[in-house]
């Protein structure tokens, strides 16, 4: 519908030019056109069934055009408002997702993890089976690559891991043919280890969780009535909502087969998805090996451009007088305490 507008738009211009050039060439005719200012009554009444037979019909199509244009932008508008209201109706849903999660925090179970605080649990789960499975591939030797270990890690993040899901789980990682040591491993390690919850399952709100936001920025991403400018703000205003352990967990999701859908529209890059993730923040996984983009922590840097900076420290600019005042109240008030002390 926007190339259906962007036509009508070029097609209204070209035809009020001519229109213009049409006009003004039969006014300015010397069949009609005369600087004296005598008034042929006959001539004016050629001119005027003229004008209202063939200027009209032009008239006519031109405001025929415009109405048309208009009535297509204002469908166009209504079909970009009811996007955004769906959009943000999603946006609200994410929050009602951040809502439900109540996990038991790692090694306190009298604790839990509300919210968003609920992802910091699942940043230490995350972390705690990729070290797991690192030891686990040295020591039996299972010549598993980083993106391996990244990969299972989040399985077993995701589903879980128990005696009775075994089978379940050996399915989802059917394509390593080390699987069994791998799976017999961590479950000697999470039996060992049971307050560290290694092989909690997490799909039953993070399902949701992603589909919901999957879903919403494709539901952007398809509307061709946006132009990328909005579809880039729209996003933005999405991405803006995640905190740094959601993003955490988000890289983990893409780079696994869970995020093959991710990756085949290119969402991450296209909208930059994990541009505010932290320096070192990903456990050893260095972002830019998965996803070419520029990440907030290239663009902070420190800065040698001081032109528009104070020549002086703080400390010279103002006087010392209350933090040396503050200093020695201080002072007294410990050595005063000692002296109570040993005595």
């Amino acid at each position: 519908m926007r190339n259906w507008l962007t036509i009508m738009k070029s097609a209204i211009i070209v035809s009020g030019i001519l229109f213009a050039v049409v006009f003004c060439c039969i006014v300015f005719d010397d069949t009609y056109f005369s600087f004296s200012f005598d008034i042929d009554s006959k001539l004016a009444s050629e001119f005027g069934d003229f004008v209202g037979g063939f200027i009209g019909t032009l008239f006519t199509f031109l405001s025929i055009l415009i109405v048309s244009y208009s009535i297509l932008q204002q469908t166009c508008e209504n079909r970009k408002n009811n996007v955004k209201t769906t959009f943000f109706q999603m946006i609200d849903y994410h929050y009602k997702n951040l809502d439900q999660i109540e996990i038991p925090k790692p090694e306190k179970k009298d604790k839990i993890e509300k919210g968003k605080r609920g992802f910091v649990s699942y940043k230490i789960q995350i972390n705690r089976l990729l070290q797991a499975l690192y030891e686990i591939n040295k020591k039996n030797d299972l010549n598993l690559n980083a993106h391996d270990i990244a990969c299972i890690s989040y399985l077993v993040f995701y589903y879980g891991l128990s005696d009775s899901w075994s089978d379940f789980f050996e399915e989802k990682i059917q394509c390593y043919d080390c699987r069994e040591t791998i799976i017999k491993e961590l479950l000697e390690l999470s039996k060992n280890n049971p307050e560290k919850r290694l092989c909690q399952a997490n799909h039953t709100i993070l399902s949701a969780y992603f589909r919901n936001m999957y879903n919403a920025i494709n539901l952007v991403d398809s509307e061709n009535e946006f132009t990328d400018k909005e579809k880039e703000e729209l996003i933005k205003t999405y991405r803006a909502q995640l905190s740094n352990p959601e993003l955490y967990i988000l890289f983990f999701n893409v780079i696994s087969p869970f995020g093959k859908k991710w990756r085949e529209k290119n969402f991450i890059c296209k909208y930059k998805l994990l541009k505010n993730i932290p320096y070192n923040y990903l456990d050893g996984y260095n972002p830019k090996l998965y996803f070419d983009m520029t990440y907030e922590f290239d663009e902070i840097n420190c800065s040698t451009d001081n032109d528009n900076f104070p020549n002086e420290p703080p400390h010279k600019l103002k006087s010392s007088n209350t933090f040396q005042t503050k200093k020695r109240k201080h002072k007294f008030g410990f050595s005063f305490f000692l002296g109570l002390f040993y005595k």
